[in-house]
């Protein structure tokens, strides 16, 4: 199998990505692309036998569908996060009012199955009106094999986190976690940008 995914605005086939046990490949979306660039890659998705078409941002959630439906594939949400009641906070009247109408229309479409990356996603998605039958939640996950420990590069242990400060980010969770830290790392600092 294979699995187109959009990086730098290019298609790449990528051969060792989901199999759905047919030799169909999995369609993946990323962000990033121009609306051009999406019309040509949900274009030559839909030329591509596949089990399963997944939107994974807001800008690629209704090309997504729309290759779904045209080959009769399953079409999957990734959700990271609902904006609803936030657009026009984060992003301005202009762009928050469009950005409102557009996950209004992502949330109206019928879904074969949501993915949350979290609880706190799920419960937003429920809030919408997602069955919370039709939502799995999949956390996003890292790899700590890809990260070997290293000598540290600040004279005193030291965490950054870069971050927007919405409750959703719970970043207060990491300021009562270094109170626990410091009671092992006196020294420790955490940096909040």
């Amino acid at each position: 199998g294979g699995m187109l995914s959009f990086g730098d605005g290019d298609l790449v086939d990528a051969s060792a990505a989901y199999d759905g046990g047919n030799g169909k490949p999995h369609l993946a979306r990323d962000s990033g692309l121009t609306a051009a660039q999406l019309k040509a890659a949900e274009k030559a998705a839909g030329g591509i036998p596949a089990d399963i078409v997944d939107g994974a941002n807001f800008i690629s959630y209704l090309p997504a569908f729309a290759a779904a439906r045209r080959q009769d594939a399953a079409a999957i949400a990734t959700y990271h996060e609902v904006w609803l009641g936030s657009w026009v906070k984060n992003k301005g009247i202009v762009t928050g009012s469009l950005g409102t109408v557009w996950e209004r229309l992502v949330l109206s479409k019928p879904w074969d199955r949501m993915v949350a990356v979290s609880e706190f996603t799920k419960r937003a998605l429920i809030d919408q009106g997602i069955p919370a039958r039709d939502i799995a939640v999949v956390p996003n996950g890292v790899d700590l094999s890809l990260y070997t420990k290293r000598e540290g590069k600040a004279k005193t242990p030291t965490i950054c986190c870069i971050s927007r400060l919405t409750p959703q980010k719970r970043v207060e969770d990491l300021v009562r976690a270094m109170a626990l830290v410091k009671q092992k790392l006196p020294r420790a600092r955490c940096v909040i940008i």
